[in-house]
């Protein structure tokens, strides 16, 4: 790096989850500190090309694809939570990352321009009904959209807002 590259170098502190992430960006583009696994970084994206082979890149942010996904997406400066109850009947959103095969890869605490929330699943999912939604946990008004996406292709999405006094969303069901 010379000293121009190291003069225009700018770095953003995020916090996503419980973890801190760093991206970096400076005079030719973006680049990250990590990835979107357990180190405690997320990669940032400008395009799905910048991600890992099973990631795709959502709002800058690149996401873990899976035979099953679910996305939230929002760009109010408040705090939103993606929850998803997999057909055994266990839920999985920031207080427990893991179950069924399913994972949240992406949780982002802080909200502002592109924040993003993803849990997906691999290729071993159950069949069955698919229960998800939204949590306003600050009970801050937001817009925010919510898609659902099988082997990479977008299969259901619904957009909605909150008012402060609102604390979920509606609950929805995809049958996988």
């Amino acid at each position: 790096m010379n000293k121009e590259s190291v003069s225009t170098l700018v770095v953003s502190i995020l916090t996503v989850g419980s973890v801190m992430c760093t991206t970096k960006s400076g005079g030719g583009g973006r680049d990250t500190a990590g990835t979107s696994d357990d180190s405690g970084y997320v990669d940032a994206c400008e395009s799905s090309a910048d991600c890992g082979d099973d990631q795709t890149c959502v709002d800058g942010v690149c996401v873990t694809d899976g035979a099953l996904r679910f996305t939230l997406q929002w760009d109010d400066q408040t705090d939103l939570d993606l929850y998803v109850t997999t057909p055994a009947g266990n839920t999985i959103s920031y207080s427990n990352r893991s179950a069924d095969g399913g994972r949240l890869d992406v949780d982002d605490t802080r909200g502002g321009p592109n924040s993003v929330e993803n849990i997906h699943f691999n290729e071993d999912l159950a069949s069955g009904p698919y229960e998800y939604w939204v949590n306003n946990y600050d009970n801050n008004s937001a817009s925010w959209r919510l898609s659902v996406h099988v082997d990479g292709s977008e299969v259901a999405a619904v957009s909605d807002s909150f008012r402060p006094e609102d604390s979920d969303s509606e609950h929805f069901t995809f049958e996988y």
